[in-house]
C-alpha cells in the first residue's frame, strides 16, 4: 500500500517554511491552536484537536531541509470509528528544497497511513485541509488552524 504524499510550491522563503514547522507559534498559526511544541531532535510533542490527540518525537531535523516526527500515541475522537489509535508508529516525513529567495518545494510522506488503514479518508482530508492552511499561512502570514 502507498503511503499518504503530498507535494506542493509554496511562494515563501525555506525559512519561513521551516519556522512554520519547527516552532510552537507556527505550529499554532496552521495546524492547531492547542500545541505544545518543542524544537529539537528527539523532543516529544503533542498536539489536540479537541479530544483527538497526537503524541510525536521529533526523530530527525535538518535546518531548512527536513522535518520527521514519530508518532508515540494517539487517540482520534471520530464517531464511528473502531480504531482510535491508528497513527500510532506512523512516521510524518517532511522534505524542504528552495527553489529560489521566495519558493519553497515541500514534500511531505505519512508513512504508515495508507489506504488500508480504517481512517485513512478521514485523515488524508484532514492532512489536505491544514497543508493547504501552511500554504497560506507561509504565503500570506494567516493559515487556518484548528481553533
Amino acid at each position: 500500500m502507498e503511503n499518504y504524499k503530498f507535494e506542493s510550491v509554496f511562494d515563501a522563503p525555506i525559512d519561513r517554511v521551516f519556522g512554520a514547522l519547527t516552532t510552537q507559534s507556527g505550529l499554532r498559526a496552521w495546524w492547531t491552536s492547542a500545541c505544545d511544541s518543542r524544537s529539537e531532535n528527539g523532543d516529544e510533542f503533542v498536539v489536540r484537536f479537541d479530544n483527538t490527540f497526537k503524541v510525536m518525537q521529533i526523530t530527525r531535523l535538518v535546518p531548512c531541509s527536513a522535518v520527521q516526527w514519530h508518532v508515540l500515541d494517539s487517540y482520534l475522537d471520530i464517531p464511528d470509528l473502531r480504531k482510535k489509535d491508528e497513527w500510532i508508529g506512523t512516521t510524518i516525513c517532511m522534505n524542504l528544497v528552495e527553489e529560489s529567495d521566495l519558493r519553497t518545494r515541500f514534500v511531505l510522506e505519512h508513512v504508515g497511513l495508507t489506504s488500508n488503514i480504517e481512517c485513512f479518508e478521514i485523515c488524508s482530508g484532514g492532512w489536505a485541509h491544514f497543508l493547504a492552511s501552511l500554504k497560506e499561512f507561509v504565503e500570506t502570514g494567516k493559515g487556518r488552524p484548528f481553533v
